[in-house]
């Protein structure tokens, strides 16, 4: 194996194929004999997928994240933002965001004084609720990124603070 890539990768290559391994690794348990342990053919237990959809209108979107557990809450609130609220992808990467992967649960600080409010009153009894700005370093929220199409036109987005992406629209 070859040694080499960014922080955010396992620095390893693989030397039949030249692919850049992640660090998907992390997630396994060390002590063998656990549900999560490393094994032969064994995948981890935590594996997020991206998510495929169409509204009614016809806008049809598929969008994923990177961020370990903040996957899943943020790919479920941008669906909600284009399904529920029938945003375009702009609209919905540029609203506030909700992290719900540990505790505390994190509030993008961009959300109305009112709606914060009331949901850390909906949280009271659950878990704290603290509230963090989307910034460039450290993330506070996962990576999303985005594609849709309608009517012939095409749009892609990613996470605005990522400074490495880029978004597009035809």
């Amino acid at each position: 194996m070859r040694y080499g890539g960014k922080m955010e990768s396992s620095r390893l290559t693989l030397p039949e194929t030249g692919v850049l391994l992640n660090n998907g690794i992390m997630w396994f348990d060390p002590e063998q004999g656990k549900p999560n342990s490393l094994g032969p053919n064994k995948p981890c237990l935590a594996n997020m997928c991206p998510v495929m959809g169409e509204r009614r209108d016809g806008f049809q979107f598929a969008l994923g994240a990177a961020g370990g557990r903040k996957i899943i809450p943020a790919v479920s609130l941008l669906a909600s933002y284009i399904m529920d609220k029938g945003m375009d992808l702009d609209e919905a990467i540029h609203s506030p965001r909700i992290d719900v992967s540990g505790v505390p649960v994190v509030v993008d600080e961009s959300f109305p004084h009112d709606v914060k409010q009331q949901f850390k009153s909906a949280m009271a009894e659950h878990s704290d609720v603290v509230e963090a700005p989307r910034t460039v370093y450290p993330y506070n929220f996962a990576c999303p990124s985005a594609v849709a199409s309608k009517d012939g036109q095409h749009q892609g987005v990613t996470e605005i603070m990522s400074f490495w992406s880029d978004s597009l629209s035809e």
